[in-house]
């Protein structure tokens, strides 16, 4: 589902007024500005803050450096957990876009990553990878 998701973002062609924001560098930089100031407020420890500080630039960095194609960057979900996939049958529907802006496509498999069991995520990266199939529904009548 996530792989087609994402084929069809890197198909797309973006309207001229569509606007969604960017899950780029920098929401990195906003996440860590509120670091800071739960870390004022005593809520986390000045260690903690330093070392997601330190992680989130080397995050920042990578991402800079990769260039942006359509087959890395499109509109993502940005909030592929699992209370916003259905189920009909044997498929599984996202639900709620409302977070949904433009990103790396690593960045959904990475949110999802981060909700399901370690088991599994290998099995998500090899269904990832497959070739996609559309299974097309001729109506009756």
């Amino acid at each position: 589902m996530i792989g087609k998701l994402h084929k069809q973002a890197s198909n797309w062609s973006i309207p001229d007024a569509f606007e969604r924001p960017a899950f780029d560098g920098s929401r990195i930089l906003q996440a860590l500005d509120m670091l800071k100031e739960h870390a004022a407020a005593g809520l986390l420890s000045a260690g903690d803050v330093e070392l997601l500080r330190l992680a989130g630039e080397r995050v920042i960095h990578m991402m800079n450096s990769m260039e942006r194609t359509a087959s890395n960057w499109g509109m993502i979900h940005a909030d592929l957990i699992p209370s916003n996939l259905v189920f009909l049958e044997q498929e599984v529907r996202p639900i709620d876009f409302g977070a949904c802006g433009f990103g790396y496509y690593l960045v959904d498999l990475g949110w999802t990553f981060s909700y399901i069991h370690p088991s599994f995520r290998e099995q998500l990266l090899q269904s990832y990878s497959k070739p996609i199939r559309y299974r097309i529904t001729i109506p009756s009548g």
